[in-house]
């Protein structure tokens, strides 16, 4: 399913920490009792409109649901992200550009997709702190900078670069937070130089607009869904270095409770669903502009807009009903993620079978006819082999991923469920002593000194589009002695006892660090990523919306060290794939 990445809105005056306990109205329509859970949820938030908001939107919809959920204003983004890393509170909304620069201290560069920034804070906030992000709304909250209109008309301030060239004599205002943070002034000064600001002030949230408005401030910060920048026609500065990340809002929870009832993680998604762009600046000017209470805004709008959309307990099928065949391929790695699919639904009561298919050709074709409903995919095989895309080397994974998830749903009804963060592309690889002998680092190397080499690979490599042929029209004709036909389980044994020269690798082969091999740097780009989704038939995710969220919580536990590791507990240590998968569930708490 497509992910996009919000943006950040992070604000509170130091001055003011509050950490307030806040009444959620009560449910209205009796919609609660159906559930009934006796789980205690406690909900925080951040100190600003649209954080207030939110946060009383996701704890009014769990009351309504029948969970014990309490909601807490909080402050800065500091104390919110540190009070859900303490277990002091359980879910918080975060926006994506913010916990991928400042809690993950990633590196934005503008190419990145949304669905980059997402996939990069879902996979590390599992990683680092088993806190899951659910589905974003599809609004951007990115920091801008705004200024009145005759005020940058004045000056020709169009752009950042051109406030930049322009601020000597300006007055910047800005939440203290902001002035500190490396996504905010620092980071800033970073991407467009020194401003030469006359003065920078702090100022609370609530006041920097009408500082602006009042002639205190020339320039202030803004946020994309702020409702003051349509109300008093303000100009936004365009961010020409592109130096913001997406900053797409999403709920972020504690990961046990998600494990144990993924029925909250659908509720939870429903409400982001229903806040586009408009609506949310909608419903920040109600509070900014029309000076209504966060909780009463949430409330209204809960029970206008989003309530209804929101599926019952009762009407979501018993997961002993649902039907769900799982399919992989016939290799180490798929055999062990097919194991990990099916046995984690069986884990929650779903009448899942796994058969083991063969080649790629044989999985997707079992998939799109229908006989099985499940299978974990790499989004550069779809994107090259079944798609037939043209790839470059500019494009990201997330630009692959989104698509190759719109591609498949249009084509074939089938949904692209989250995917790893192991990217387990395709790759030549060598013994080292050999590759040192002949002076080969790069595939290009390999290209203009394979005359006398003998290469192996699976008859599927030797075939597919993404495979030999392609590198071909990539490098050139590589001249090879000869090229062997190998079974994937004595491609490597071949490299060592010297019946080949090079063979072809995944990323995530156990036997690379094992054997010591040297893997040739691809450096035409040809091989684009290969992240491991499930493919979905996207009926089954419509029927009952748990199958995702339960399928993502085990994408987001499998990282590159991790899937090598389990690699290698079946290809070094001789362990069936099964029980490597089982112990991995085990051990990862996704079975108790």
């Amino acid at each position: 399913m497509n992910r996009m990445t919000k943006t950040l809105s992070i604000l509170l005056p130091l001055v003011m920490l509050v950490s307030a306990l806040v009444a959620v109205p009560a449910p209205g329509n009796g919609v609660a009792e159906a559930q009934d859970s006796g789980l205690t949820i406690r909900v925080g938030s951040k100190q600003f409109t649209e954080q207030l908001i939110l946060g009383n939107l996701i704890s009014l919809a769990l009351a309504e649901f029948g969970y014990d959920a309490t909601y807490t204003q909080l402050g800065s983004t500091a104390a919110a992200h540190e009070a859900l890393v303490a277990g002091e509170i359980d879910v918080y909304p975060e926006y994506t550009g913010t916990g991928y620069l400042t809690f993950l201290e990633g590196a934005y560069n503008p190419a990145m997709t949304p669905s980059d920034i997402y996939n990069a804070v879902s996979q590390g906030y599992a990683q680092a702190w088993n806190l899951n992000w659910l589905e974003p709304a599809s609004f951007n909250n990115t920091y801008c900078l705004a200024m009145t209109r005759d005020r940058a008309a004045e000056l020709g301030i169009e752009t950042v670069s051109d406030l930049a060239a322009n601020a000597d004599g300006l007055v910047f205002g800005a939440t203290g937070e902001f002035i500190d943070r490396p996504d905010g002034l620092p980071g800033l000064i970073d991407a467009y130089g020194e401003f030469g600001f006359a003065d920078v002030l702090s100022f609370d949230p609530g006041l920097k607009y009408s500082g602006l408005a009042e002639g205190e401030l020339d320039v202030t910060t803004c946020f994309g869904t702020d409702g003051q920048i349509s109300a008093l026609d303000l100009v936004v500065l365009e961010d020409d270095q592109g130096f913001w990340p997406p900053y797409f809002a999403a709920p972020v929870i504690n990961n046990e409770l998600i494990a144990q009832d993924p029925y909250i993680a659908v509720i939870l998604n429903a409400v982001m669903a229903a806040l586009d762009s408009e609506t949310m600046s909608q419903l920040n000017w109600e509070v900014d502009g029309n000076s209504r209470e966060p909780q009463d805004v949430a409330f209204d709008f809960f029970y206008e807009a989003v309530l209804d959309t929101i599926p019952a307990p009762e009407d979501l099928p018993a997961p002993a009903d649902v039907s769900i065949d799982v399919g992989s391929k016939q290799f180490t790695e798929q055999l062990i993620l097919g194991n990990l699919i099916a046995l984690l639904l069986q884990e929650y009561g779903y009448d899942a079978t796994y058969t083991q298919l063969g080649s790629t050709a044989a999985a997707h074709e079992a998939l799109v006819a229908g006989e099985i409903d499940v299978y974990p995919e790499y989004t550069g095989t779809g994107y090259l082999t079944f798609l037939e895309m043209e790839y470059s080397s500019d494009l990201t994974a997330g630009a692959v991923y989104d698509a190759v998830d719109e591609a498949y749903l249009a084509e074939w009804n089938l949904d692209w469920l989250e995917p790893s963060a192991f990217n387990n592309t395709y790759c030549l690889a060598m013994l080292d002593s050999r590759a040192e002998e002949l002076g080969i680092q790069t595939v290009s190397d390999l290209a203009a000194s394979a005359d006398g080499l003998v290469f192996g690979a699976t008859g599927e490599f030797i075939d597919r589009p993404d495979g030999l042929p392609g590198l071909i029209d990539a490098y050139g004709e590589f001249g090879f002695a000869d090229v062997l036909s190998f079974d994937p389980g004595l491609k490597y044994s071949g490299l060592e006892q010297g019946e080949l020269d090079v063979t072809t690798c995944f990323g995530t082969d156990g036997q690379i660090s094992a054997m010591g091999l040297r893997v040739l740097d691809d450096d035409q780009g040809f091989w684009p990523p290969y992240n491991a989704a499930p493919v979905i038939d996207a009926e089954i995710v419509q029927t009952d919306p748990r199958v995702a969220v339960i399928l993502n919580m085990l994408m987001q536990k499998l990282d590159t060290e991790t899937m090598s590791g389990l690699n290698w507990e079946v290809d070094g240590n001789s362990q069936e794939p099964q029980d490597v998968a089982f112990q991995f569930l085990v051990d990862s708490g996704l079975i108790m």
